[in-house]
């Protein structure tokens, strides 16, 4: 910041209640007051951002003159996981048609696919009995079990650079 008299300047997570913790070892704050100058430059460093970290941060500063603000966007990319997905098994019976859903989290976005046996659905495996719709974030199967062969344990595997996640769902009778 730049003003006379100099600004006091302070971080903080927009949308979030909690005050930047620097007394976190992950969180740092610095600032270099040049000498014979009104510039004061601050600086926020995060060491080893999670998930949780990211969002908009706004640098402000403040003077008896009035007050100055920028924001920054914090983006943190991470492999995929399954810790919203919900569905672990999937019951038909009759033929009755069936649908396995996934969800993955993950930036960028993984894209997801179906597998059975190994095989992967849509590319191994060409049946009309199985329909694929979204192909990431979130992804649902639909099954026409016209036999016993479609019973069994399918994969859905979300993949991005920083990694593949494999989730399991049982259809069961």
């Amino acid at each position: 910041g730049r003003g006379v008299p100099r600004p006091s300047i302070h971080w903080r997570k927009i949308g979030s209640k909690v005050k930047l913790a620097t007394e976190m070892h992950r969180i740092e704050l610095n600032e270099d007051i040049k000498t014979n100058s009104e510039v004061t430059h601050s600086t926020l460093t995060i060491f080893s951002p999670e998930p949780p970290d990211a969002g908009l941060y706004e640098c402000i500063a403040v003077n008896e003159a009035g007050r100055h603000s920028k924001s920054a966007k914090l983006i943190v990319e991470f492999g995929p996981t399954f810790e919203s997905q919900e569905m672990d098994v999937q019951w038909s019976w009759d033929q009755k048609p069936v649908s396995l859903s996934c969800v993955a989290k993950s930036v960028p976005d993984a894209s997801l696919t179906w597998w059975v046996g190994g095989k992967q659905i849509g590319r191994h495996i060409l049946d009309k009995n199985f329909k694929i719709r979204g192909l990431g974030p979130e992804s649902e199967l639909f099954i026409l079990p016209v036999s016993d062969r479609y019973y069994g344990t399918y994969e859905c595997r979300a993949e991005n650079k920083y990694g593949t996640a494999v989730h399991p769902i049982q259809l069961a009778v």
